[in-house]
């Protein structure tokens, strides 16, 4: 039972210490600001185009309904400072009718530890119109210099794009992406402080499972003495030794 008790207290102790652990590192990466950025990596492309994938978005999804207005913010300066960057974010049958037949990589995944992007070529020869020129954008920004664009989180399906301004060929900026959720902040807090909490609980269970472990058993009371042997009946008295009686005179 008391190595059930400690295994309990060790597994409670782990859980505590990863939650006050993730919610520190929520609380210090969100900042006063509550936004969570990858920093500052440079993406390029000899193509026409860099898209994001699909990303659909719905009211029910969790960082939706329960945070409130999550906003997403991209920015991007071209290596270039001659040429003229456009960031863009789309609903995605837009986006594809826009870069049907133009040659464009597909960001697949984005690898922060070391930074690598990995992307998906898709084969085209169509030169589109310049991206500002459309109408159908959600939300974007071009111009020389950076770029930014601020985008609150909406129901539906979205894609966001990086170009040159003139649609041209060679991508080559230096950008970043990040995230704003409402409450960040405070949600890192409380989850380092309940962490904290059940570390505590875990330690507490270990330390008195560890303690009754090694509590000295109390020595068994002596056993009660023996009673006396009964008293037989009185022995008698042995017979005073026998006289030899003196012989007869002669006659």
């Amino acid at each position: 039972m008391k190595i059930v008790l400690i295994i309990i207290g060790v597994i409670v102790a782990i859980a505590g210490a990863g939650c006050a652990l993730g919610g520190g590192a929520l609380a210090v990466i969100a900042g006063s600001d509550g936004w969570i950025d990858t920093g500052t990596h440079r993406f390029d492309t000899s193509t026409r185009a860099l898209v994001s994938e699909s990303a659909e978005i719905e009211d029910a999804d969790p960082g939706i309904s329960a945070f409130g207005d999550v906003r997403v913010r991209i920015r991007a300066r071209s290596a270039d400072p001659e040429r003229e960057v456009f960031i863009g974010i789309a609903r995605s049958a837009d986006v594809e009718r826009y870069l049907a037949g133009v040659e464009h990589d597909v960001i697949t995944d984005i690898e922060f530890g070391d930074f690598n992007l990995d992307k998906r070529l898709e084969a085209g020869s169509r030169t589109p119109g310049e991206p500002a020129g459309e109408t159908f954008w959600s939300a974007w920004q071009s111009g020389p210099g950076q770029q930014e664009v601020d985008w609150e989180v909406e129901d539906g399906e979205y894609r966001a794009v990086i170009m040159n301004a003139d649609a041209s060929r060679g991508i080559d900026v230096r950008g970043s992406f990040g995230v704003k959720i409402p409450y960040a902040l405070a949600i890192g807090i409380g989850l380092a402080a309940a962490g904290l909490i059940v570390l505590a609980i875990g330690v507490l269970i270990i330390v008195l499972a560890a303690r009754s472990a090694t509590k000295p058993r109390a020595a068994p009371p002596p056993a009660p003495d023996a009673p006396p042997a009964a008293a037989g009946p009185p022995l008698a008295p042995e017979p005073p030794p026998a006289v030899a009686e003196p012989p007869p005179p002669d006659a």
